[in-house]
């Protein structure tokens, strides 16, 4: 069982402060008694008194759970005297704020270059398409803010770009395209495909449309379907445009509001 020696840490700082009980007392509005029973290890004070204690005799609070090897070592790290931890060829660099790695408790800071934090602003506008997933949190928002300020870059022009350059069509044929998100469903005796894409640009969107609408008909047949529908989606207008071919095709798209299939009588493979 490691013996952090607590008490012995508090008692030490208090004395390089020049305080006696009382006086650290007065200062803490927690008893001289408390803090002796604390120094003698008697006792388990809270996570609060020791936080109260820290402030008080002005040091921090992970040195207490720091393993007390060696009394004479500096527990306190000061700016420019980090010791970067992890792999040295990385570009993240990873700084020991802690004396070294033996505490039961260590703080590093993480240094982000600005060319990764784009990469993993990247990411994050991608996987929540630029917040407005239902999956998106704070965290998500937050993050990307940080992000953002360490890149450099204006989080929506940033995302347009990018989102422009994932989304172009050059060098892709339509069928490509048209499988990347594509199901075959049943309704009764009725076997139809359903394909969707989405874009953060209209003009790719546009584009999209006009590779696609002359494969569908080719895609029915492949697919072996009577009917296939193509969504394609305008993600910051929340909107999709839907092309389509086969025998219910065209009405099935013009109808505001289909009725409803009977339960169990549609599924999808």
């Amino acid at each position: 069982m490691v013996n952090l020696n607590i008490g012995q840490k508090i008692q030490r700082y208090r004395n390089q402060r020049g305080l006696s009980l009382r006086g650290l007392a007065e200062k803490t509005g927690i008893t001289a008694s408390m803090i002796s029973q604390i120094e003698n290890n008697s006792v388990n004070p809270s996570i609060n008194t020791l936080k109260t204690l820290a402030e008080t005799l002005d040091f921090p609070l992970y040195v207490l759970f720091q393993e007390d090897s060696d009394p004479e070592q500096e527990l306190i790290v000061r700016k420019g005297e980090y010791r970067s931890i992890g792999n040295r060829n990385s570009e993240v660099a990873y700084n020991l704020l802690t004396a070294d790695t033996k505490a039961s408790i260590e703080f590093v800071l993480m240094e982000i270059p600005p060319q990764t934090a784009g990469l993993l602003l990247a990411a994050i506008l991608s996987d929540t398409l630029v917040f407005r997933s239902p999956t998106c949190t704070p965290v998500d928002v937050n993050a990307a803010n940080r992000l953002a300020g360490i890149a450099g870059v204006d989080i929506d022009e940033f995302a347009n770009e990018m989102f422009e350059a994932g989304e172009k069509l050059d060098g892709k044929t339509a069928e490509e395209v048209f499988l990347q998100d594509f199901k075959v469903f049943m309704c009764g005796d009725i076997r139809f495909g359903v394909a969707q894409g989405s874009y953060m640009t209209r003009k790719n969107l546009t584009a999209a449309e006009a590779l696609l609408k002359p494969y569908l008909e080719e895609a029915r047949n492949k697919q072996n379907v009577e009917d296939i529908y193509m969504l394609l989606t305008d993600v910051p207008k929340e909107e999709s445009v839907v092309i389509c071919n086969g025998r219910y095709a065209a009405e099935m798209a013009s109808t505001p509001s289909p009725p409803p299939m009977p339960a169990g009588r549609c599924r999808a493979w």
